[in-house]
C-alpha cells in the first residue's frame, strides 16, 4: 500500500504518496525508524532506536528494528559520521531490499 511521503506537500489538492516497495518508500522508513525512540509508539514500544540524538547510538538497534519490521530490507552500510562545528553527526546507511 503506498504511503504519505513526509514532510507532506499538497499538489493541486493531494497529498503526496510513496509508492510501496521503491527505494524512496524504503529511505523513508529508514528515516522514520532513526527519528522514533523506542517505547514512543503506544502499540509498538520496540519500534525504533534507544537514542534518537545518536548520542549513544549502537547500530544493533536499527538493524533490529528493520529485521523485526521490515526483514524484506538489509542494511549494507551503517556508520556515523564525525560531528561537524555545530556537533551534528549525519548516519550514513546503505541498503537493498527484496525486489530491488
Amino acid at each position: 500500500m503506498d504511503t504519505i511521503k513526509l514532510p507532506i506537500v499538497l499538489d493541486k489538492g493531494r497529498v503526496g504518496l510513496l509508492e510501496e516497495n521503491t527505494r524512496a518508500y524504503y529511505n523513508q522508513v529508514l528515516a522514520l525508524a532513526c527519528r522514533i525512540e523506542k517505547t514512543e509508539l503506544v502499540l509498538e514500544p520496540t519500534y525504533g532506536v534507544k537514542d534518537s540524538t545518536f548520542s549513544t547510538f549502537r547500530n544493533s538497534e536499527l538493524i533490529y528494528t528493520m529485521n523485526t519490521f521490515w526483514p524484506e530490507v538489509r542494511i549494507t552500510k551503517l556508520e556515523q559520521g564525525q560531528p561537524n562545528r555545530d556537533g551534528v553527526a549525519r548516519l550514513i546507511v546503505d541498503f537493498v531490499f527484496e525486489g530491488s
